[in-house]
């Protein structure tokens, strides 16, 4: 076996003395070569072994201990044996058992067809021992115990059955009793590859059943050096297969497992990736429109026949912006539209945009709202608290400037990347024109808008005002609401 030759110093350790490198334990030097030909084969990335001499060097994408096939981490490892036990041993174990017994149940044909008369009582009783020990198993696989003696079954069957055939061999002599006794090199792999055994069970299985072999071959009188010599070395060679054969398992299975859970990972990122794209869309489109987009509509255009639209503007925000700080100044204008946000989003409101210092919402769309002059005018009124309380709290003497209209508009989404929802029409227009052409905390309201108001509301005409492009308009101030 080569060993990979150990890595040269570094350059800046040149000028010191050469030491002889030191003595590694036969386990390291097998995992040393199990890492090299790990990546020959191109299954170090997955066996997470690192070849100091052959390899990059790079982080694997998972650890895993290369002479047990088990994970480094203690977690990792019990989350896996707690699923290989719930998806394969809870279903498989007390069916493997069973069927050893009744495979051990068929050879009894083979004893009656080739064995002597003298000897075929004595093979009787010995398979029909090992088939009650199978059964004694199976009873307690299909008991509460599983769990625990899970990890004995595969050990267990391949010694009583190893047992049974070494005793029957010795017993029968000659060619047949020889072919008894080989058959105990299927039994060093089969149960262990069958049961999906761990490579310490896979040792413990070949183990234990070589030395069932060298003593029943010391207590046999007249034994022969050349078959113990033969049985030896390939119960051997049997057993090394069975223990390769459960690594081999163990190692793409864990690999498996990981696959299995970084996927289950990326996808639970992805969801909350999704979750946190569709939240920010959310936040940039209605609802109703966002799941049109999704849906692969192109174009989003929405004529609505009746809808109330606001514009608030801050009086006295750039003289103000003068005086404090940009962090200062952002800060309050946050603070005044999160509570504007709330309100809208607690009057069921539609929030447009903001610009600069303005801010517009409109009412019964996407979706028709009967009520949504009066959603409207009972959010201005919460505005104007708001900025109250707010100035209370912070300072200052902002005030905010409101007017409202009703009426038909256009609405759908523009843009390609920065893509927004907006209102177009000639309500639009006559809103800003209301926020305009008003006063500083007060709520003004076009014609249109109080013939759509219950009695409770609290309204003052303010006359005919001329508006810019619209000429004489008749406006009325809203003051507030009856208390009922």
């Amino acid at each position: 076996m080569s060993v990979p030759e150990p890595p040269p110093a570094p350059p800046g350790l040149a000028s010191s003395p050469p030491k002889t490198p030191p003595k590694r334990r036969i386990s390291e030097v097998f995992i040393a070569e199990l890492a090299h030909r790990a990546n020959q084969w191109g299954l170090a990335g997955r066996l997470g072994l690192a070849d100091a001499s052959h390899s990059s060097g790079g982080p694997a994408s998972y650890p895993l201990d290369p002479l047990w096939a088990t994970f480094v981490d203690s977690a990792q490892e019990r989350a896996f044996q707690d699923h290989l036990y719930q998806t394969i041993h809870a279903r498989e174990a007390a069916r493997n058992v069973l069927s050893a017994a009744f495979v051990y149940a068929g050879l009894l044909v083979v004893d009656w067809l080739v064995l002597p008369a003298e000897h075929l009582r004595f093979a009787l009783v010995a398979r029909g021992a090992a088939i009650a020990g199978l059964v004694a198993l199976f009873a307690l696989a299909m008991s509460s115990y599983l769990p625990r003696i899970r990890p004995a079954l595969p050990v267990a069957v391949a010694w009583i059955c190893s047992l049974q055939n070494l005793v029957v061999g010795l017993e029968v002599g000659g060619n047949v009793g020889i072919v008894y006794q080989y058959f105990v090199v299927l039994l060093m792999s089969l149960p262990p590859l069958i049961g999906r055994a761990t490579v310490r069970e896979a040792l413990w299985c070949a183990g234990g059943s070589f030395m069932l072999v060298q003593l029943t071959e010391l207590m046999a009188s007249d034994g022969d050096p050349v078959v113990w010599i033969f049985l030896s070395a390939t119960c051997a060679i049997g057993g090394v297969y069975g223990v390769y054969g459960a690594w081999i398992y163990h190692a793409t299975a864990h690999h498996d497992f990981w696959q299995a859970r970084v996927i289950e990972w990326q996808m639970q990122e992805l969801a909350e990736a999704r979750g946190r794209a569709e939240r920010l869309l959310l936040n940039v489109l209605p609802e109703s429109i966002a799941r049109r987009l999704e849906r692969g509509e192109r174009v989003i255009a929405d004529s609505l026949d009746d809808v109330t639209v606001l514009f608030a503007d801050i009086c006295g925000f750039t003289a103000y912006s003068a005086q404090v700080t940009p962090e200062a100044l952002v800060s309050r204008l946050d603070a005044i539209f999160r509570r504007f946000d709330t309100l809208a989003e607690l009057h069921g409101l539609e929030k447009i945009k903001t610009i600069g210092d303005a801010y517009m919402v409109a009412a019964g769309l996407p979706s028709p709202q009967p009520d949504h002059a009066e959603r409207v005018c009972r959010f201005a009124l919460d505005m104007l608290d708001a900025v109250t309380l707010i100035n209370a709290a912070a300072g200052g003497d902002l005030q905010v400037r409101v007017g409202v209209h009703s009426g038909p508009v256009v609405a759908g989404v523009i843009g390609e990347r920065k893509f927004a929802y907006d209102l177009w029409g000639d309500t639009v227009n006559t809103s800003s024109r209301m926020e305009s052409h008003g006063e500083p905390g007060r709520v003004q309201i076009s014609a249109a808008t109080r013939a759509k108001l219950g009695p409770e509301f609290i309204v003052t005409s303010r006359g005919e005002i001329q508006v810019k492009g619209k000429g004489a308009l008749h406006t009325f101030w809203l003051a507030g609401v009856r208390q009922t």
